[in-house]
């Protein structure tokens, strides 16, 4: 009798900014221009979010006095908001080195040395076409095509020489992760580069969406002037450039300098105490 065993695979669950994020990538694809990010993305959502039930209060005043704006903008600011949320955790996570990099190195590399070893039982000299496309390096992006490539290449010619499946399974989990540090270390590579495009695209859509609101609170409360309170300002606007005007130039006369005649004419100082003193008399003999 044999025994029938099952084998279950765990999918990790979609969470409510994923979610968010792939609802809304069609308005994001259609942006042509982008704002720079200037606040702090989780402190502005949290914001955001608290603010939701007074806007919702004033929904059915934007229904009875705007006929163009579109009410769905409101109903969905929350979803804005976890999308780029989303977008920025996918930023941190592309552009920000982990602590335990140089360990995750170390053990890529012990990892290379023992397939390279591997690799030798088949082909000593490592002449394999393939093989010969080996960097062996210390770079990060390095290791991780070293890694890919000896793994591809044993995986083929398994039935030559056995390894481990340990190995090989941590092979496909530490590649990413290796790439990824790659890509955090080089603000130009093409992880980083999609990541800021994606989170300034998340970022400039619920920029829109939220000033449309705002402007439309400020002018339903424009009488009690209380549109600030419920939809304040969230997003940190660049700093006006100082213009500073040139200097008026200030046409002062010169001195001029007195003549031979004029200096000889010109009494010396006198001294202190000189004024006080009667004139010199001289008497009669």
């Amino acid at each position: 009798m044999t025994r029938k065993t099952t084998r279950l695979v765990i999918v990790p669950p979609v969470s409510e900014p994923e979610r968010c994020f792939t609802r809304l990538e069609p308005e994001l694809a259609e942006l042509v221009k982008l704002r720079t990010v200037r606040s702090n993305v989780p402190e502005l959502v949290v914001r955001l979010l608290a603010l939701l039930p007074g806007l919702q209060e004033l929904r059915q005043d934007f229904i009875l006095c705007f006929r163009v704006f579109d009410v769905r903008r409101l109903d969905t600011l929350a979803d804005y908001a976890w999308c780029l949320l989303h977008a920025d955790t996918l930023y941190r996570a592309a552009t920000t080195v982990p602590r335990n990099a140089n360990g995750l190195l170390k053990e890529a590399l012990e990892l290379r040395h023992f397939l390279r070893k591997k690799a030798r039982l088949i082909d000593p000299d490592l002449e394999a076409e393939e093989l010969t496309q080996l960097r062996g390096t210390r770079r990060y992006d390095a290791v991780a095509a070293d890694l890919e490539l000896l793994h591809a290449w044993l995986s083929e010619r398994k039935e030559l020489c056995v390894v481990p499946s340990r190995k090989m399974v941590r092979v496909t989990s530490i590649v990413p992760s290796l790439r990824r540090i790659a890509a955090a270390q080089d603000p130009q590579s093409e992880l980083a580069v999609a990541a800021h495009e994606r989170r300034a695209r998340a970022y400039t859509l619920l920029y829109r969406v939220y000033q449309e609101i705002r402007r439309s609170v400020i002018f339903l409360r424009r009488d009690t002037f209380d549109g600030d309170e419920i939809a304040p300002k969230l997003f940190a606007e660049p700093k006006p450039k100082q213009v500073f005007a040139a200097p008026i130039p200030i046409n002062r006369p010169r001195r001029r300098k007195a003549t031979t005649a004029e200096a000889s004419s010109v009494e010396p100082p006198q001294r202190e105490g000189e004024r006080d003193l009667p004139p010199e008399t001289t008497e009669p003999n």
